[in-house]
């Protein structure tokens, strides 16, 4: 996936990547990680405020997204 395809989806397909990359069931690597912070990245550009805020909450890292990005 690149940044370009990633900057083409809504918030909710966005949160929905986040929530499947993170699952328990894929082994952590470095290209997942790589994969996540694109991703992350995509997420920042839509909205800047509300992923300042996510990042800042205490909140679980991956499901709680929605509440502060949508």
């Amino acid at each position: 996936m690149t940044p370009q395809t990633l900057a083409q989806f809504n918030m909710d397909r966005l949160c929905d990547l986040l929530e499947l990359t993170g699952s328990e069931k894929y082994h952590p690597s470095q290209e997942l990680a790589q994969v996540r912070g694109l991703i992350m990245d995509a997420m920042e550009a839509k909205n800047p405020e509300g992923f300042e805020a996510w990042l800042m909450s205490d909140n679980d890292y991956d499901s709680d997204a929605r509440k502060y990005l949508l």
